[in-house]
Formats: structure tokens, C-alpha cells, sequence
């Protein structure tokens, strides 16, 4: 089993609305997805914070859905709502774009 954690912080005044494109765009993408075996969110400590979590039978399966257009889709909505925090990886605002197993769980 593999799963990823990713948090996301929302500019002040958007986490209703990226709220609702979670809960109505991208995890029925998710949920819709072979291998998937929990999907879950929570709070952050701060208000504009929310931690997504995943569970995956396979590494291949959460790997394909970053190959899923309409999950691409839907994450790019998110975008303009983000904070860009000081990272690593400048290349991956969003931290959904990379939706990739980070540790495995067996």
C-alpha cells in the first residue's frame, strides 16, 4: 500500500471555494480511480490550510492518475486560489499536479 499526503494553503478568503472544487471536481475523479483505496481530508491547524490524503493499493495506480485529463483539469482550477510557498520544487505550484507516492506503507 502507498500513500500521499499534500497539503494545500489557500489565499485568504478562497478556501470555500477550493473547498468546493475538491469536494465536487477532483475527488470524484480520485474516487473513480483503479487502485484507490481512501481518500480523506483534513483541517489544517491554520484556517486557510487543508491536507489531502490518499491511499493506493499500487504505486501504478497513483502514478496513471497524473496522466488523467480530467483530473488535470479540475486541480487547474485550483491554481489562481494557492499560496506559492517557499519550496524546493518551483516548478510544482500546485502541489495536486504531482500526485505521486511518496511512502510505502508495507
Amino acid at each position: 500500500m502507498y500513500e500521499n499526503a499534500t497539503t494545500l494553503k489557500f489565499r485568504p478568503g478562497k478556501l470555500a471555494e477550493g473547498l468546493t472544487i475538491l469536494r465536487e471536481e477532483i475527488f470524484p475523479i480520485l474516487l473513480k480511480q483503479p487502485g484507490l483505496i481512501h481518500l480523506g481530508q483534513v483541517p489544517g491547524q491554520h484556517e486557510d490550510k487543508v491536507s489531502v490524503i490518499s491511499l493506493w493499493g499500487r504505486r501504478e495506480d497513483a502514478l496513471a492518475l497524473e496522466h488523467t485529463c480530467a483530473y488535470l483539469r479540475a486541480i487547474s482550477k485550483l491554481d489562481p486560489l494557492l499560496v506559492m510557498e517557499s519550496t524546493s520544487d518551483l516548478d510544482q505550484p500546485n502541489p495536486l499536479r504531482k500526485l505521486a507516492v511518496q511512502i510505502p506503507l508495507n
